[in-house]
């Protein structure tokens, strides 16, 4: 009886110290997965700034080519509020369709 109980207990510690095993090893895989989550959270913080950093720059940088293109407008000889480059360009097409027609027509009238 007192030899069975012995065995009993001894199978009972060894069932404890399994489990002990097994929750020891959920820990460490807990850990583990914690930490990758830290790396990753830390990665994704890094690419959220660095973003950021770069908008921040493109901002700046546009707000001074806005600036250096109004100051450039001011110091143009056409200095109205319809006249811009894309106006200027528009212009020197239509010109050069007329030019380009009075060519033909004088080509047209040699030949």
């Amino acid at each position: 009886s007192a030899m069975a109980q012995k065995g009993e207990m001894q199978q009972k510690l060894a069932q404890a110290e399994d489990n002990v095993g097994r929750l020891e090893a959920c820990v460490e895989v807990l850990h583990n997965v914690r930490r990758e989550q830290d790396v990753q959270a830390a990665e994704l913080w890094l690419q959220v700034s660095n973003s950021t950093k770069r908008l921040s720059d493109t901002q700046c940088d546009l707000l001074l080519l806005k600036q250096a293109w109004q100051e450039l407008r001011a110091s143009l000889p056409w200095n109205t509020e319809k006249d811009s480059f894309a106006y200027e360009g528009k212009k020197e097409r239509k010109e050069a369709v007329k030019a380009d027609g009075r060519n033909s027509k004088t080509g047209a009238k040699e030949s």
